[in-house]
């Protein structure tokens, strides 16, 4: 994680928005623009394997998002924000990849603005989320009440990591990796907890050919909730359910995950 994390650090430069905010945006390769939305520059390694692969016949980029910790961060910030970033790089529309809960965000672009998005990828996103009874309760409790400078980052990593683990990536190594996160409850609470709540896709709303794919042992986003998402999409094929995958997905299978990409993105060519 840390390795891939710094390769991809290594090669990101300043990128000025129209707003006057001030990014860091990794590119590599040249051709169509394949954009990774991120949820969190702290966990852009888990596109790392797909940045290496299609780089070579594809524009990719990545960048670090500007989130907040004191105020809430909506997945139509998020979607305008990386509107600001295709603009600021002169491109007028990009193939977007989202995992997990920033497919929320990908999905809003898409269906503000469909002329600006060639197609998703959708990695570990359902249709509505059904959370396990531990992290609705954490949900819950930092939605409604003011407690993210009362509740320990230690809690929240422990929950987060009992569902993000996986046979590949254990309990214990997400936990690690998270303790590098500075004010995570407060981060969680702004910026990454909209992206469930406001996650609510209506069928044939977004016109963009799209893929969306989940692994078998994810605890966030069922086979089930993954078939309902892809129905909702009317120009996406049946989800994909990649054998014994985690929440981790492109991270843990690149070779399943990437082969399915390449598949997918002939088939819109």
């Amino acid at each position: 994680m840390l390795s891939d994390r710094a390769q991809l650090n290594a090669g990101m430069t300043d990128l000025r928005l129209s707003d006057g905010e001030v990014l860091r945006c990794f590119q590599a390769g040249q051709g169509e623009a394949i954009l990774f939305v991120p949820v969190i520059s702290e966990v852009n390694f888990v596109y790392a394997p797909q940045i290496a692969q299609f780089s070579a016949k594809f524009r990719t980029i990545a960048y670090d998002p500007s989130v907040r910790r004191t105020r809430r961060f909506s997945i139509r910030d998020r979607a305008e924000q990386t509107i600001y970033v295709l603009d600021a790089l002169g491109i007028q529309a990009a193939h977007l990849v989202a995992w997990s809960d920033v497919g929320a965000a990908a999905y809003d672009l898409a269906r503000r603005w469909p002329d600006r998005c060639r197609s998703l990828v959708l990695f570990c996103l359902p249709d509505r989320y059904a959370l396990p009874p531990m992290l609705k309760l954490l949900c819950y409790l930092l939605k409604h009440l003011p407690i993210e400078n009362l509740t320990p980052d230690f809690f929240v990593r422990y929950v987060l990591s009992c569902y993000l683990r996986g046979p590949r990536i254990p309990h214990r190594l997400i936990s690690s990796y998270a303790r590098r996160i500075p004010r995570l409850t407060a981060l969680y609470k702004y910026s990454i907890l909209p992206n469930l709540y406001q996650h609510v896709p209506v069928a044939d709303e977004v016109i963009a050919p799209a893929a969306v794919i989940t692994g078998e042992f994810d605890a966030l986003a069922s086979a089930m909730q993954a078939r309902r998402m892809a129905a909702l999409l009317p120009n996406a094929r049946p989800s994909i359910v990649i054998e014994r995958g985690e929440h981790l997905l492109p991270f843990t299978q690149p070779n399943e995950v990437n082969q399915i990409m390449e598949s997918f993105y002939r088939t819109i060519e």
